[in-house]
C-alpha cells in the first residue's frame, strides 16, 4: 500500500527517463533528479574523474542508496512528485552487479511507499554521456532486475512501451488521470 503520492520513473540507462521527467516538469509537475547523477556531479565538482568516482562500484551504489533515502526523507508524502528512480533501483543494481545487500538496506527496500512505478522499456538507440558507464546489454538486463526488485516490494511496475516522448508522456498522464495509479 502506497504511503505517498510519489511516482517513480525508472528504467535502464538511456531509456528516456530524464527526457520524460523534463516533459513532466514542463507540464507543471514536480520532479527530482536521479541520485546517482547528483553523486557523480558532486564528485566531478571536486575534481574527480568518473573513473575515480566509480572505482569502487559497490561503494558508489551504497552512496546512491543513502542519497535516495536522505532526499526522500525531506519530501512531503502528500505532494505529487515524479522521482528519477526509486529506492528499489538499488536492489536491481546490486543483483545485476553481483553485490550482497547490507543489513541497513533491507527495511527500506521492502517498504512499498510509492504510488506507482513506471518502468520504461529500453529505447532502440543507446546514447552515451558523461555519467553513463553502462552499455545497451546492461540496459536490457537491468530492466528485468528493476521489474523484479519493485515486484518484491509489492509494487508491480507499469511498463511504458517504446513510444515518442509525447506518447510516453500521454501514457503516464492518462494512467494517472484515470485514477488507476
Amino acid at each position: 500500500m502506497a504511503s505517498s503520492n510519489w511516482y517513480v520513473v525508472t528504467g535502464g540507462p538511456s531509456s528516456g527517463k530524464t527526457t520524460l521527467l523534463n516533459a513532466l516538469q514542463q507540464k507543471g509537475y514536480k520532479t527530482l533528479p536521479e541520485a546517482a547523477r547528483l553523486v557523480i556531479d558532486e564528485g566531478l565538482a571536486q575534481g574527480k574523474t568518473i573513473e575515480q568516482i566509480r572505482a569502487n562500484e559497490q561503494h558508489f551504489q551504497e552512496e546512491v542508496f543513502k542519497r535516495k533515502i536522505t532526499v526522500e526523507n525531506q519530501l512531503n508524502p502528500n505532494d505529487i512528485i515524479f522521482l528519477d528512480r526509486g529506492i528499489q533501483d538499488t536492489w536491481a543494481y546490486f543483483e545485476e552487479l553481483g553485490f550482497e545487500l547490507t543489513s541497513f538496506m533491507y527495511k527500506p527496500l521492502m517498504k512499498p511507499h510509492y504510488k506507482t512505478v513506471f518502468l520504461l522499456e529500453p529505447l532502440p538507440n543507446f546514447e552515451e554521456d558523461y555519467a553513463r558507464t553502462e552499455d545497451r546489454n546492461f540496459t536490457l538486463s537491468i530492466t528485468n532486475h528493476l521489474h523484479t526488485a519493485y515486484s518484491r516490494a509489492d509494487m508491480t511496475p507499469i511498463r511504458v512501451p517504446v513510444l515518442s516522448i509525447n506518447e510516453r508522456l500521454q501514457f503516464i498522464l492518462n494512467y494517472i488521470n484515470k485514477g488507476e495509479a
